[in-house]
């Protein structure tokens, strides 16, 4: 690969794994960075977004990775399970950015087509799944006796996810 493209892949999967850390401050981990900004070991795990300072605010309870390619990285999918043998099962996200390059008449390229894909596990799906149903459940009730049902199962729910997570 020519080192002028390696250099513009590169800008563009660091861009991608701090625009996947943002979203993920503005939607509840409000300590989400970068590993390659905040911790190189878990970086060298293929875990692309961590919390800062994990000692103190706690690990993610997800291992992002994100990827920013021009078609569906198939073999990192394969990969994900084997990446941690012997370590606590953890739920493993994928964050892809799928862009398509087309050549214009003048003979540039330019990106046609843009997909952002959230990837995981189908167990995980199942478990938010059941968090969202329980929610979307009691959302409407304005019966306060029901509050104290909706935390047990939620609290439930979570540490049945957990569990699961790092059997």
């Amino acid at each position: 690969m020519e080192p002028k493209k390696k250099n513009r892949n590169r800008q563009a999967g660091h861009k991608w794994e701090c625009q996947v850390a943002k979203d993920l401050r503005e939607h509840g981990y409000p300590h989400a960075v970068t590993a390659r900004s905040s911790n190189r070991a878990r970086d060298a795990e293929k875990v692309d977004i961590v919390n800062s300072n994990e000692f103190v605010n706690g690990r993610m309870m997800d291992d992002v990775q994100a990827k920013s390619t021009g078609s569906i990285p198939w073999q990192l999918l394969l990969e994900l399970e084997k990446l941690d043998k012997g370590k606590p099962k953890r739920r493993k996200i994928l964050a892809v950015k799928l862009g398509q390059m087309s050549d214009t008449t003048s003979g540039k390229r330019r990106k046609v087509h843009q997909m952002k894909l959230a990837v995981m596990p189908w167990s995980n799906y199942l478990q938010m799944l059941a968090i969202v149903k329980t929610v979307e459940a009691y959302m409407g009730t304005t019966d306060a006796s029901a509050h104290p049902a909706i935390i047990n199962k939620l609290v439930e729910l979570t540490s049945n996810a957990k569990r699961a997570n790092h059997v």
